[in-house]
């Protein structure tokens, strides 16, 4: 099984910056890569079976106020699988490549947008007591 797969290393990156007593930014960058290569190929294009190699950003403010806390971002995501096995065709398909189910190994890219919106209220003491 270890054999068929990559060594890597997942890394993060995250830091935040105060503003005000109630503003903060917040950042973070990270990567989530896949080490399994060793899975049998299947026939046609498969997007829960591949195996992505991913990276995400995430900016947000957060913000307290009385009793609420608030966490308004954003997360934006990049992905791609080499060496993913596809149906062997561009725009329609060839009756023949089809009957056939001839494939060719591509590259297939992932972008993706999130929202990020928290709440939270606050029932007990806001300050702490001396």
């Amino acid at each position: 099984m270890w054999g068929s797969n990559r060594a890597l290393l997942n890394w993060s990156i995250a830091g935040s910056k105060t503003l005000t007593k109630e503003v903060q930014l917040l950042f973070s960058l990270r990567s989530n890569l896949s080490f399994a290569r060793g899975l049998e190929p299947e026939q046609g294009f498969r997007l829960e079976r591949m195996r992505w190699d991913l990276y995400h950003l995430n900016l947000g403010v957060h913000y307290v106020w009385k009793r609420t806390e608030w966490l308004i971002g954003a997360q934006l995501s990049y992905g791609e699988s080499r060496s993913s096995e596809a149906t062997n065709q561009e725009g329609l398909p060839d009756p023949i490549q089809f009957l056939e189910n001839l494939t060719a190994q591509g590259e297939v890219r992932h972008y993706g947008a999130a929202a990020i919106l928290s709440f939270a209220l606050n029932f007990g003491e806001t300050e702490p007591k001396p």
